[in-house]
């Protein structure tokens, strides 16, 4: 359950509970990311998040390119029904 709290700077203090898994899962990512905090890590994931959700709105696609150069589309399950883009002009 995430709380928020206000702080003296008008900054909102939010307080999430996770499981030990979780909680190592965010820390390796601060450390593979570089990330001077956990709070950067969510920081970084909003602004992913928020790049991802606005180009899948506007129909984008994302392609990964491995190491042999073959292209694949990757796929967000969850925004797939929640995330339509415009309809295309017939």
């Amino acid at each position: 359950m995430a709380k928020e709290k206000t702080g003296s700077n008008g900054a909102y203090r939010v307080t999430l509970d996770f499981s030990r898994q979780s909680k190592g899962y965010i820390d390796d990512l601060q450390g593979r990311a570089n990330c001077s905090t956990r709070a950067d890590v969510f920081r970084q994931a909003l602004n992913v998040f928020d790049y991802v959700v606005n180009a899948l709105e506007s129909g984008g696609k994302f392609l990964i390119v491995d190491d042999k150069g073959e292209q694949k589309e990757v796929v967000f399950p969850i925004m797939v029904s929640r995330i339509q883009p415009p309809d295309k002009p017939k």
